[in-house]
């Protein structure tokens, strides 16, 4: 029988100190540990993903819940702005003088066959009315009353008209603020 020969393709010595050779013991040693680092971040990453897409999935979810919310709302709010309006609509009226004063102060004066068909209040000019009057005795009642009034100044009835066929007499009474609207009635 034949001997055993061990055969080796590399050269031993003499293709170490070769460029190739330091080469390639640098590719089989420290070349390997960078291969097993680079598929180290690259497993991290994939791994990392399903953190993130899960965290994607969340955040998308809690969008959609809060866009629900601001759409529910938004009628509401939309109804509060409104109300916010009125509001301040109300308070710039009730400021200064108010219309709804004098109109509380002529009701007090104003006989029941006597109706109101226009008012117009104005703190400069101050108001007119008109009116109409079923009975003459009514007529009367309002204009001792309009004229006792110390709220106003110059009283004045400016149109009285009977039409035939129509009930009433319509007429239209003028006053001015004490003081041309300087001094009006605050409350």
């Amino acid at each position: 029988m034949s001997s055993k020969h061990e055969i080796s393709l590399l050269p031993q010595e003499e293709f170490e100190q070769k460029p190739w050779g330091r080469f390639l013991i640098w590719v089989l040693s420290v070349g390997r540990w960078i291969v097993v680092f680079t598929e180290f971040i690259v497993i991290c990453a994939f791994l990392s993903r399903f953190y993130f897409d899960r965290q994607i999935a969340d955040l998308h979810d809690d969008i959609s819940q809060k866009q629900a919310i601001v759409m529910a709302m938004s009628d509401f709010e939309e109804d509060f702005r409104f109300l916010q309006k009125r509001m301040k609509t109300i308070e710039e009226l009730t400021e200064g003088t108010a219309p709804n004063k004098f109109l509380t102060i002529i009701a007090s004066v104003l006989p029941n066959d006597v109706s109101l068909v226009d008012f117009d209040f104005d703190e400069e000019d101050g108001l007119e009315i008109s009116a109409i009057a079923f009975s003459y005795r009514g007529f009367n009642d309002f204009w001792h009353g309009f004229d006792n009034l110390t709220d106003f100044e110059n009283v004045k009835i400016s149109e009285t008209t009977r039409k035939e066929g129509e009930l009433g007499i319509q007429f239209t009474a003028t006053a001015e603020l004490p003081g041309g609207g300087e001094n009006a009635i605050e409350f």
